[in-house]
């Protein structure tokens, strides 16, 4: 049985499958406010639900504005659950990417740099995440040349 968390996200995901970004976006935010006002701002179910409205925003070409979000859920599950955390490092990672697309190189390569030294030291330097931070390293490197 998935939990009740999970349920939801599945029947949202069911009904806003084929709408139009802006309304999808809209019925995310929605959720994000009554999540933000029954479980608190520094939530992890608001951090989750700022992710989802980052990742529609992304989807939209809306880098500036899904940033603020990344940033604030990057800063709760840093705050919450510490800076080994997996959800912290996915949240980091996702902020950098972020940073990338909105070109912002060394910003973005700062949270990578950090990201990768997580990983490296959690997961090994074989791991394909661990090498994954790697090549956007490179990459940001290149660009920056």
């Amino acid at each position: 049985m998935l939990p009740f968390g999970a349920l939801a996200k599945r029947a949202f995901d069911r009904y806003y499958k084929n709408r139009d970004p802006e309304v999808r976006l809209a019925g995310l935010e929605d959720a994000l406010s009554t999540v933000i006002r029954r479980s608190g701002a520094d939530s992890g179910p608001a951090a989750r639900g700022r992710v989802a409205v980052a990742d529609q925003l992304e989807g939209m070409g809306r880098y500036t504005e899904a940033r603020l979000l990344r940033e604030a859920a990057f800063t709760a599950h840093r705050r919450n659950l510490g800076d080994d955390d997996e959800q912290t490092v996915i949240a980091e990672a996702s902020l950098a990417l972020n940073l990338a697309e909105s070109d912002l190189p060394e910003e973005a390569k700062a949270h990578f740099m950090h990201v990768h030294e997580v990983r490296l030291r959690t997961l090994g330097p074989q791991n394909d995440r661990t090498k994954w931070c790697e090549r956007w390293i490179a990459y940001l490197d290149r660009e920056a040349d």
